[in-house]
């Protein structure tokens, strides 16, 4: 089930898990081109807490924002000096990933971890070969997401138009049009 966010009025009894690439969008804009999507998710979010609405979060969410933030100043240091792609230890040494780490943290804890509650992850009672399957669309990670979210009856806030090439019970909420324009809807 697919809805388009600026169809949701969030209301009290609401529960959302909010995908990384919303967070993203919301905390982290650098990485993306779509400020229409940041704005529109941003307002989401404002009107979720208004409302009082639960939001969720998983330590796999938190840990893909992390190393994308990561990524982003990598790639950001990699531009600024004019070097070829490096390892990752070697970004590492320097005080620009230092500066990241300390930013991302700050994020992490006045920005997210603030406002979400957290969510058990269930690994001992999810299917993980069923989601490893090879006729699966969309990748493991995603599966999870939406196995979490069925779980404790929760929406899931994604901009990822992975989901629309499977069908699912759990609402979708997305500022992407591919997303709530899905053949699924």
């Amino acid at each position: 089930m697919y809805k388009d966010i600026d169809r949701i009025v969030p209301e009290s009894k609401d529960k959302f898990f909010i995908d990384t690439n919303v967070w993203i969008y919301i905390c982290y804009p650098t990485g993306y081109r779509y400020e229409w999507a940041q704005e529109k998710y941003d307002e989401f979010l404002k009107c979720s807490l208004s409302a009082k609405s639960k939001l969720f979060i998983s330590s796999l969410v938190l840990a893909e924002f992390c190393n994308k933030c990561l990524r982003l100043e990598e790639k950001s240091w990699l531009d600024r000096y004019q070097k070829p792609e490096c390892e990752k230890k070697e970004f590492r040494k320097t005080v620009h990933y230092v500066d990241a780490k300390k930013i991302i943290s700050t994020i992490v804890e006045k920005q997210i971890l603030s406002i979400c509650d957290r969510v058990p992850d269930f690994f001992d009672s999810i299917e993980v070969m069923q989601m490893l399957d090879p006729g699966f669309k969309i990748d493991y990670n995603d599966l999870y997401y939406l196995e979490l979210c069925r779980k404790l009856d929760m929406a899931f806030v994604t901009h990822d138009s992975d989901f629309t090439m499977i069908q699912t019970n759990v609402l979708i909420i997305s500022a992407n049009n591919k997303v709530h324009r899905s053949s699924f809807c």
